[in-house]
């Protein structure tokens, strides 16, 4: 083959053989196939399962986003919790700067010994 690369007659001749010798398979296997096949689409013809409708807070919380959005949600709670309880001393520089108010207001007594009068009168 290596003498005349052009000349592919006993190659084309191989071929030809085999195209000619088709293989028949068994009838048992035919069969096999046929009953396997009628099986796995028997499988697909069962009705899918109803799907349920979410509550009122599921529909909630797909509606905020689902629950990522739902945490950072309460992230932000959290630290506005935080810094309305104990607000750095740069957020009262800030209101003074900014809205021009010269006093702050405490509603939050952390000092836990004074009293809680409302007239004002310590005991």
């Amino acid at each position: 083959m290596t003498d005349n690369k052009n000349n592919m007659v006993e190659l084309d001749a191989l071929l030809a053989e085999v195209r000619a010798d088709t293989p028949v398979p068994p009838d048992g296997l035919i069969a096999r196939i046929t009953e396997q096949a009628s099986v796995e689409q028997k499988a697909f013809m069962k009705p899918p399962a109803k799907a349920t409708r979410p509550g009122v807070l599921g529909q909630f919380i797909q509606a905020l986003g689902g629950w990522p959005a739902l945490s950072g949600l309460a992230t932000a709670t959290c630290a506005g919790v935080w810094l309305g309880i104990s607000p750095p001393q740069s957020m009262e520089f800030a209101a003074e700067t900014y809205l021009g108010v010269e006093y702050a207001v405490t509603l939050l007594d952390i000092n836990f010994d004074a009293a809680f009068d409302l007239s004002g009168e310590a005991l």
